[in-house]
Parts: C-alpha cells; sequence; structure tokens
C-alpha cells in the first residue's frame, strides 16, 4: 500500500544557483550516504547538474528511527520538510526544499547481496558492492560519497547513461535497476 505523507507542496523547478550549497548543507547531514541518480549521473558525466533537473538525489541505508530523526536534522539545518513516502510500512524516500532547490533522499534497505527500495512501479535494487565501501567523487572542490565503481552505477541505474536523454529523463523509463 502506498502512503504519503506530505506537510508541504512544492513546485518542481530546475535547480537553481543555490544548488551546490544546498547539496553541501544536506549531505553534511548523513554519516552515510551517496549521491546517486540523476544527480551523480550529471555530475560524473557532464561535470554539472543536469540542465533542467529539478532536484538533489541522495541514497541512504535505512537505520532505526530514520522516520523520526532525519526530517528533524534537516530541519535544524533550514530546510522544509515536504513529505516521506512510505510502501508496504517500508519508507520509499524523503522531500526536503531549501532556497527553491528540492533534495529526494531514498532509503535502501540492506538485503544481503542487494540494496532494494520499494517504488511505486515495483522493487527497486542495485547490488550492494557499489556501496561497500564507498567511494568519493570531487566537485567544486568538495568532496562526496558516491558508489564506488560510478560506471558500473549508472550502467545499472540507466544503462546508456552515456548519451544525454533529449528533453529529459522520465525516471521510469530510465529505471533499468526495476524489477
Amino acid at each position: 500500500m502506498l502512503e504519503v505523507k506530505a506537510t508541504n507542496d512544492f513546485v518542481m523547478t530546475p535547480l537553481n544557483d543555490w544548488a551546490f550549497e544546498v547539496m553541501c548543507d544536506a549531505c553534511s547531514i548523513f554519516d552515510e550516504y551517496w549521491l546517486e541518480s540523476g544527480t551523480i549521473l550529471g555530475l560524473y558525466r557532464d561535470n554539472d547538474f543536469l540542465p533542467g533537473d529539478h532536484d538533489i538525489d541522495i541514497g541512504t541505508p535505512y537505520v532505526e528511527n530514520i522516520k523520526y530523526d532525519l526530517p528533524m536534522e534537516f530541519i535544524k539545518k533550514g530546510f522544509l520538510f515536504g513529505r516521506y513516502t512510505e510502501i508496504d510500512d517500508k519508507i520509499q524516500q524523503f522531500v526536503f526544499t531549501k532556497f527553491g532547490n528540492l533534495v529526494d533522499v531514498w532509503v535502501w534497505y540492506n538485503e544481503g547481496e542487494m540494496l532494494e527500495n520499494v517504488t511505486e512501479l515495483g522493487l527497486a535494487k542495485q547490488p550492494y558492492s557499489l556501496f561497500n565501501p564507498l567511494g568519493k567523487y570531487e566537485f567544486k572542490g568538495e568532496e562526496f560519497s558516491v558508489p564506488n565503481d560510478i560506471e558500473k552505477y549508472l550502467e545499472v541505474r540507466f544503462k546508456d547513461w552515456k548519451t544525454p536523454a533529449n528533453g529529459g529523463m522520465k525516471w521510469d523509463k530510465y529505471a533499468s535497476f526495476l524489477s
């Protein structure tokens, strides 16, 4: 069952000039995180955020009390809490915003050799080995946690990640990691 808890409605607009600072602030909250999806795709392939991208994507492993603790930590850093989504009693994601930039935090569950995230379209799976240990990627002089083999991650996530999609990406169309 899909359950969405919303406290604010946000308009999805392209990332603005504050995106880098917002990403730094968001990442500083976590003990363990990684940049993922369109965020790492843009930074790795284009050395910038993707044109027209409307959010910063961060992955994190599930930890006890994340439903309560994570929103409080973001609020302390000046973010607005948008919502969290639960599917079958598992948290899928949180959404926050700061200075007009959305931050999606995807919660991944360790299921042995795979990390799993429940989505409305099915179960997303990624090899745990891509995140253990995490790699590092430098962008604008700051170091961020990323999958340890970015190209392998991008192949799992997008298949043909080297060719920019015309007109932006519809995430589920390019979600080769859904089962």
